[in-house]
């Protein structure tokens, strides 16, 4: 499934986070109904691509610093899934068997394609905010 169950917590999290204000993981986790437990490790993601700052410790808590305005879908499903496709064989330099050893083209493999360019158009289209809180 596209959406795995961590980007679906992702997008929660950011959507908790939207104020701008610092957030202790105990309350996001309980305003969003994330498992605290999956949290950080998420949480790590994110600011890993500077998309909230965590602080850890007494005082401690987590805070948006991306503009969501200016990220949509698509790059937030490359921070959790950075090679996903949908099918191996559309990735680049992907060198399939089938193809050497009939010496076809593969129109199964040329769907395929097309239809992962017409999906990362549609998950680039819209921003974070706009999908999060209707904001164009």
């Amino acid at each position: 499934m596209l959406i795995s169950r961590e980007l679906d917590y992702a997008l929660r999290i950011l959507r908790g986070l939207g104020d701008g204000d610092m957030h202790t993981m105990r309350a996001l986790c309980e305003e969003e109904l994330i498992p605290q437990k999956f949290a950080y490790k998420i949480i790590r993601k994110l600011a890993a691509a500077d998309y909230i700052h965590a602080v850890r410790g007494v005082g401690g808590g987590v805070r948006l610093t991306a503009d969501l305005s200016a990220l949509t879908l698509f790059d937030l499903l490359k921070v959790f899934e950075p090679e996903e496709r949908v099918n191996h064989c559309t990735a680049g330099g992907y060198c399939c068997e089938w193809i050497e050893a009939t010496q076809k083209p593969c129109q199964t493999r040329a769907y395929l394609a097309d239809l992962e360019s017409r999906l990362d158009r549609e998950l680039k289209r819209d921003s974070l905010a706009t999908m999060l809180f209707g904001k164009q």
